[in-house]
């Protein structure tokens, strides 16, 4: 059911960060402890969303199995049929976000520089590489979560267009 590209070199990502963070040394320089601290909440978010997504689809798995059992209790059946439909919107939420947080940050960018852009826009190179990956997750609403970002979508085109 889950079609999004591999966790595994995010995982990886959290533990070295974690390894960094534990290091006391890391805080003498101020500029990298905070770098690091980013790092590591972005990767924490990142891999505790994945986690939810594979609970939220043992979830709908089994009220679709519970919904497909005649002999079921009929007020565990009405439970599954109200919280199935939830939990599929909270899933495509979900994949959107993973998707989204999988993209690397633009090392161009800084928290306390502005580039020109309005706040929220995401460059091209970003929807280069967003585009792409929710297309392979299938995931419809790509643009929705572009949109979310800033980002307006030329008429047919793959292109983003900073205004």
């Amino acid at each position: 059911m889950n079609d999004l590209p591999d966790i595994t070199p995010f995982r990886i990502r959290l533990d070295e960060l974690d390894a960094q963070m534990a290091d006391p040394n890391l805080f003498a320089d101020p500029q990298k402890a905070a770098m690091v601290s980013r790092d590591q909440q972005r990767m924490s978010r990142l891999v505790e969303d994945y986690d939810a997504i594979k609970q939220i689809e043992e979830q709908i798995a089994e009220a679709r199995d519970l919904l497909k059992d005649d002999q079921a209790d009929a007020d565990l059946r009405e439970l599954a049929e109200m919280e199935l439909p939830e939990n599929e919107a909270r899933l495509t939420e979900l994949q959107q976000a993973v998707l989204v947080a999988m993209i690397p940050p633009d090392p161009t960018a800084s928290r306390n520089t502005h580039g020109g852009r309005r706040g929220g826009t995401v460059c091209r190179t970003t929807l280069s590489r967003l585009l792409p990956l929710c297309r392979f997750a299938g995931l419809e609403g790509a643009d929705h979560v572009l949109q979310r970002r800033g980002a307006r979508w030329l008429q047919g085109s793959d292109r983003a267009h900073h205004g």
